[in-house]
């Protein structure tokens, strides 16, 4: 009988036998002779399917998918959700991971919490997630309000850039303003607005 983690279809998945279930998320692949190559777990799917590193073609964002089976660099779907919370300068809304990783994120992400792996803040109404440590949270936190505090009064169709670069250049402005020049430039975006 051929053992389980050497049978891989063409494209490297396999559904994962129910007593693999019991097994830690990275597994060797000792039966291929290199007991130092890792599976990686499926990030949709309830992580039943595996696929050798060689095989995905991870984009970018450390993504693959294959057949509506999605995979992440970082393994499981809750050690993605938090490297990319650390990674990210604002945080994450559910719903922002949601459509990035193409997958149900809200219990993920409150066992995250629960396990003191991420931390989740009420913003305008809605749960941010940031990192554990406070003061990076904190920064995350303040950096998120200033992109959603910058008003966008520019009218992006007379400019030769599109609005998601005027966006990202008004937030790097902003971002170099001190606390009294920020005060100052959202009181003049607010006049303008105001007298429009």
């Amino acid at each position: 009988m051929t053992n389980r983690k050497t049978v891989l279809d063409a494209f490297g998945l396999q559904s994962r036998h129910p007593l693999a279930l019991q097994q830690p998320m990275m597994a060797t692949a000792s039966a291929h002779g290199d007991s130092s190559r890792c599976v990686s777990t499926s990030i949709s799917r309830r992580g039943r399917f595996y696929t050798l590193p060689e095989i995905a073609r991870f984009d970018d964002l450390g993504l693959w998918s294959y057949q509506a089976v999605g995979f992440s660099r970082h393994g499981t779907l809750m050690a993605t959700l938090e490297s990319w919370t650390h990674k990210s300068p604002q945080g994450w809304f559910a719903d922002e991971l949601a459509a990035q990783l193409h997958v149900d994120v809200q219990d993920p992400l409150r066992e995250l919490v629960l396990q003191g792996r991420l931390r989740r803040s009420d913003v305008a109404g809605r749960f941010l997630y940031t990192v554990v440590d406070a003061r990076l949270s904190k920064d995350q936190i303040r950096a998120r309000g200033a992109a959603q505090a910058i008003p966008l009064m520019v009218n992006a169709k007379a400019l030769l850039v599109s609005p998601d670069e005027l966006k990202a250049a008004i937030l790097l402005f902003y971002s170099l303003l001190n606390e009294q020049q920020r005060r100052l430039f959202a009181g003049l975006e607010s006049i303008k607005a105001w007298l429009r």
